[in-house]
């Protein structure tokens, strides 16, 4: 066989097996596709662009849980329950405390300063009342703020004029300590970087005490719900509230009824530790 008679076999058998024109299209589709992405990174700025989407959508605290609270009202009682997955329930629970607390404790100091004797005790007695409510729910990992209320609770209970002093002292600190671990908690719900320290007022803790409690409604509140279609897999379920009208899936009735006690007539509430794995009946 001749050199040319060769060449012209291989062509063929070539021919045979690799499809040229596909593999040019191919080739040059993979390049239209690397001028187009460049081109479009040249015309769009993605960055800035996601930039100024993430900042259009975090407002400030009081507006994004406003919008939070109206977002989960027009939710299905499922979806609702399926929100306690994302949404930090423990630290909406606590900044729901300290925002209550916060505005009856600031003026505890200025108050025992300029009452009587009587008036004093008075204002003590119940200033005591509050802080022991605050330790019964604020969580204990807050030593800082449990230390502090219960040097006030101490101080408060015999108002002598050493523990006026050392009473107005611990109110000032503990309203500083709750301000400050609110403002935290509800950057960190809210995601608000614009939020500055140096300007958050106690009227802004009484004013979130709306909306989150609405919002803390939402993921508790599933009195009568029909539940039946919600897949309660990870779910954490500890503090939510149902009542005998409430539909479970079938394969968690009896896990709930076991894991749940009873705080008012027709009410029950998954007690603590209720996650789990799927208990079939």
């Amino acid at each position: 066989m001749t050199a040319d008679r060769w060449i012209d076999s291989l062509h063929t058998a070539l021919d045979g097996v690799i499809d040229l024109e596909r593999g040019l299209a191919d080739a040059m589709l993979s390049r239209d596709h690397d001028t187009l992405t460049n081109r479009l990174g040249d015309a769009l700025d993605l960055d800035a662009g996601l930039a100024e989407v993430l900042r259009e959508s975090a407002p400030g605290p009081f507006t994004s849980l406003v919008d939070l609270a109206d977002t989960l009202a027009r939710m299905p009682p499922a979806e609702r329950l399926a929100a306690r997955t994302w949404l930090p329930v423990g630290l909406i629970a606590e900044a729901l405390v300290l925002a209550g607390f916060l505005p009856r404790i600031h003026p505890v100091s200025d108050e025992l300063g300029k009452a009587g004797r009587l008036t004093r005790a008075e204002i003590g007695a119940a200033a005591r009342l509050e802080v022991q409510v605050l330790l019964r729910e604020i969580p204990r990992a807050n030593a800082d703020i449990r230390v502090v209320a219960e040097r006030l609770v101490d101080s408060l209970r015999w108002l002598t004029e050493e523990k006026l002093h050392w009473a107005r002292y611990h109110a000032r600190h503990l309203a500083q300590l709750c301000r400050d671990r609110l403002f935290s908690v509800l950057t960190r719900i809210s995601n608000a970087p614009d939020l500055a320290e140096g300007h958050f007022e106690v009227a802004l803790a009484a004013a979130v005490v709306v909306p989150l409690s609405r919002v803390m409604a939402a993921l508790t509140g599933m009195a009568g719900a029909d539940l039946t279609s919600a897949d309660l897999t990870c779910i954490p379920l500890a503090g939510v509230r149902w009542s005998p009208e409430t539909r479970w899936p079938w394969d968690w009735q009896a896990w709930i009824a076991e894991n749940s006690v009873q705080v008012s007539p027709g009410l029950y509430e998954v007690r603590e530790g209720g996650t789990g794995s799927r208990v079939t009946t």
